[in-house]
């Protein structure tokens, strides 16, 4: 098969302690031996803020678009997390929507996670 990819990246720091970044790509995909094609652009933006020392947040977001000879899919999520550390601590609760969707059907999904993690050197 032969592939072309593209990436785009742009950070910004609008703010002390705050992160804003932009993501997107694009592929292009010909099978060559099957005659399919397959084509798929993604966008996800970020924001991170730094609230105390030790506490911060975060939030992002984005879309995949997958279009092929065969198929096409659509993919949507979303990310909230909260992140405290102290010391050689840490603990991160997240929260995660994602929906998934082709075209005869679809998927919605929620999802919490919590991790607590401890460095012992």
């Amino acid at each position: 098969y032969k592939r072309k990819q593209l990436f785009q990246v742009a950070q910004f720091q609008p703010t002390a302690g705050a992160n804003l970044s932009l993501n997107t790509d694009q592929n292009w995909i010909d099978y060559q031996d099957s005659n399919l094609h397959q084509t798929s652009y993604g966008f996800i933006s970020r924001w991170q803020q730094r609230v105390t020392t030790h506490m911060s947040t975060s939030v992002e977001g984005g879309v995949r678009i997958e279009r092929g000879t065969t198929f096409n899919r659509d993919y949507a999520i979303c990310r909230a997390g909260l992140d405290w550390a102290a010391g050689r601590m840490t603990v991160k609760l997240d929260y995660e929507y994602n929906n998934e969707s082709h075209e005869t059907d679809g998927q919605n999904r929620h999802y919490i996670y919590l991790r607590i993690r401890r460095n012992f050197r």
